[in-house]
């Protein structure tokens, strides 16, 4: 979606999708919905987390997707908090927009 459809940037997630169960399901889950802030620019990744964390004021999921070649300390503060904020974090390829090459980074629990 983008462009700020809902008024401001905080409010339209990049992705938004639901998932909800077919009228011929036997069994019906609760309809879902899930969000995502892509950010292609690695100067913007602190304002891209604001944002994705604001989204879970409306979204059952909320993920943020940013590129590969992003600092790898910035790749590690943001999974960190992502753990902590309960949001998933997915790199891509950003080099190649065709092919991005989308990995969802797995959930890594503190170790006592």
């Amino acid at each position: 979606m983008g462009g700020s459809r809902f008024g401001s940037k905080w409010g339209t997630p990049d992705v938004f999708g639901i998932f909800k169960s077919r009228e011929s399901d036997i069994v019906k889950t609760p309809l879902e919905v899930v969000v995502a802030e892509v950010k292609i620019d690695t100067s913007q990744l602190i304002t891209a987390f604001g944002q994705a964390c604001a989204y879970k004021l409306f979204a059952h999921r909320s993920y943020l997707v940013v590129p590969h070649d992003s600092q790898p300390e910035d790749i590690g503060r943001l999974d960190a908090l992502c753990v902590i904020f309960g949001i998933g974090l997915i790199l891509f390829d950003s080099a190649t927009p065709q092919v991005p090459d989308f990995e969802i980074v797995p959930i890594r629990l503190p170790q006592p």
